[in-house]
């Protein structure tokens, strides 16, 4: 019968479990008899009682074990059933893997150190059984737990920062706690240095999913092609133990001459996913490759097809196969992770993917028109797409931001985005990308700092593993007081998408409020030569020139500036302190002319910095009133410094639901 004892109730015991395949029945058998020969008590299933159902008496034997010995050999290494107990093991901290062959074990589990038993001799006290002996002695480690993981389990239950206690993950970057002055964000625990990768932990698979190539001999499929690829990104990103190249970085690789192992090198990764799409009549094939970068060797491939209406299916199965050979095994919590926000429709998802190319594309109000329209339509299909409701926001935050001139349209554009970012949270809280688009949006229609805060907290729990949002919570947890959660999360960000420009021109951002100023002048260097006509970058730079002292070198980068505001903002600093208080004076009334009541900031931090402070809290007031999103800044900025000793800077901040440093 089968045993009542709750799994989740079952006390640690002193017995190691082997878990092996059928066919290396007689190397089971010799390891068994060695390893009681040597005192250690061993289960495995010629313990299973007559009548047992398996599956809950061995689970429960492999919880209440001090140790899991998986027998890998080229058999194990096809068998499901071993590779379910060694993720399993591997989860509670209990796996020590043998080697029976030269074999290689699955992925997920080759960078953990194994006992190698190819050539032993089947003597209890040979040299390499003493090393087994040894893993099977070694301390349980600390972090093990008998539990039966819970719905949540991409967030392990460990070590509590800050008064909130959020859940620390797996992955070496420790997410928990909050925002010094506001509410739960994300802790990152992070290696210093630009380049310098966290990521060496054993636990950890890294992979970039490559640009997959459009075979269809239809150029109007290459939206589905980088739309598989990009959604493949955005789903294996949210799973613990794989660290994923953004797709920035990634995308830069279409058509590349370069070899698996050069590509491997530029991006930081050991794997690369790459694949190829045709269109047979009515039938959409995939061929998918899981390529060895180091070696150039494939070491998985695999042949999905879907009828030609159905992007959609192709995408849940590229998912979950892909995933699967990565980290060797996928629970249901894990498959819900994948799946989170997944359309249901295809003629939705076909909709989405166009828009979401479009969005990409840029370039013009006509553009981000028609994607928006493409969004509106996957949501007509299917009215609880959440991905397509946040990526609305997105299109209409830009129109109201960049295109839409006359104020009221303007706040049209920027209250339905509130409304798609809120609609898109309610149905699919879990996503991460859904609730950083909601974060953006409260920040630029309500300047509600607090809910954008636990709403970047939200998009952390699954999203630290995704470039874009360390890289967007990042910037706003820098400018909100929180600089050295801040700049973790940005340096992780470059770690992850080191071909992106705009994640080193974010990096060189947030260094300049860290006041890392040799820091953010070799970030922005860095986006400057993946994209030497970035927007923004120049200025940058002229504000780290300007903050040292060199005031003659900011004027010559606010010169290289495209973005002419900031250009005339970097002038009206630079000539100021050069004693051109003339062509200083012209700068801002350039400024004042170019952006209305929409440059109140950029007014303030001019005038703080000339030592006119009550002119400058003049301008900040008036940007409080309208909900000036540069206010998010107002704590942090090194240009507001001249005015942070003064009673109405604290009472600004208090009004911001930030609190005052000290």
């Amino acid at each position: 019968m089968e045993s009542n004892t709750p799994i989740e109730s079952l006390e640690r015991d002193e017995h190691v479990f082997l878990s092996y395949c059928r066919a290396d029945g007689a190397a089971a058998r010799c390891i068994v008899a060695a390893l009681e020969a040597r005192g250690v008590r061993v289960w495995w299933d010629r313990n299973l009682s007559s009548g047992a159902v398996f599956s809950h008496e061995i689970e429960k034997a492999l919880r209440s074990s001090r140790k899991v010995l998986v027998l890998w050999s080229k058999d194990a290494v096809l068998s499901d059933w071993v590779r379910d107990e060694a993720a399993l093991a591997r989860d509670l901290g209990l796996l020590s893997p043998v080697m029976l062959d030269d074999s290689k074990p699955p992925l997920g589990f080759g960078q953990y150190h194994a006992v190698d038993l190819s050539r032993w001799s089947g003597q209890a006290d040979a040299a390499e059984f003493d090393s087994l002996i040894s893993a099977v002695s070694a301390a349980t480690p600390a972090s093990a737990t008998v539990r039966a993981p819970s719905a949540n389990s991409q967030a392990r239950v460990g070590d509590r920062v800050g008064e909130l206690g959020l859940f620390i993950r797996r992955r070496r970057l420790l997410l928990g706690g909050g925002l010094a002055a506001l509410t739960g964000v994300a802790a990152v625990s992070l290696l210093g240095g630009l380049g310098k990768s966290p990521f060496s932990s054993a636990a950890l698979t890294s992979v970039a999913v490559l640009p997959f190539d459009n075979l269809s001999g239809d150029p109007s499929m290459e939206y589905v092609c980088d739309g598989l690829g990009e959604e493949l990104i955005s789903a294996l990103a949210r799973l613990d133990t794989l660290q994923v190249a953004g797709k920035i970085s990634s995308f830069r690789f279409r058509k590349s001459d370069k070899s698996p192992a050069a590509i491997g090198a530029s991006l930081g990764v050991a794997y690369l996913i790459d694949g190829t799409l045709h269109r047979l009549g009515d039938v959409l094939r995939m061929n998918v490759h899981l390529i060895e970068a180091k070696s150039g060797f494939a070491r998985w491939s695999q042949t999905l097809e879907t009828p030609a209406s159905d992007a959609l299916g192709l995408e849940t199965r590229l998912s979950e196969t892909v995933a699967v050979q990565l980290r060797g095994h996928m629970g249901q919590a894990d498959k819900a992770l994948l799946a989170g926000g997944r359309a249901d429709r295809p003629e939705a998802f076909d909709a989405y993917l166009k828009g979401k190319k479009l969005f990409e594309q840029g370039g013009s109000e006509a553009v981000y028109r028609e994607a928006l329209n493409q969004f509106e339509a996957a949501i007509a299909a299917q009215p609880n797409f959440a991905p397509a409701r946040s990526f609305k926001a997105r299109a209409l935050l830009t129109l109201g931001d960049v295109y839409l001139t006359e104020p009221r349209a303007a706040r049209r554009a920027f209250e339905d985005a509130l409304s798609s970012a809120e609609d898109a949270v309610s149905i699919a809280p879990g996503l991460p990308i859904v609730q950083a688009t909601f974060a953006d949006a409260l920040v630029t229609v309500r300047l509600d700092l607090g809910a954008a805060s636990r709403a970047y907290a939200e998009a952390m729990k699954t999203g630290s593993g995704q470039a874009d949002v360390l890289t967007r919570f990042g910037y706003f947890a820098a400018r909100t007081g929180d600089v050295a959660h801040g700049v973790s999360a940005a340096k992780l960000a470059a770690v992850l998408d080191p071909l992106n420009p705009k994640t080193f021109q974010f990096l060189g951002l947030v260094l300049t409020v860290a006041n890392d100023f040799d820091g953010a002048e070799k970030a922005l260097r860095q986006a400057l030569s993946l994209n030497p006509v970035a927007e923004g970058v120049h200025a940058a730079l002229g504000d780290v020139f300007y903050l040292r002292g060199r005031f003659e070198a900011a004027k010559g980068e606010y010169s290289l500036e495209s973005e002419t505001w900031k250009k005339q903002k970097g002038f009206a600093l630079a000539l100021e302190k050069l004693g051109d208080h003339a062509g200083a004076k012209l700068a801002l009334g350039r400024l004042k002319a170019e952006l209305g009541e929409l440059g109140l900031y950029q007014e303030a931090q001019i005038l703080a910095q000339s030592g006119r402070l009550d002119e400058a809290f003049n301008a900040l007031n008036g940007a409080f009133q309208h909900k000036d999103a540069g206010m998010v800044a107002l704590k942090a900025d090194p240009l507001l410094r001249p005015l942070q000793s003064d009673a109405r800077f604290a009472d600004l901040l208090s009004r911001l639901n930030l609190r005052a440093s000290g």
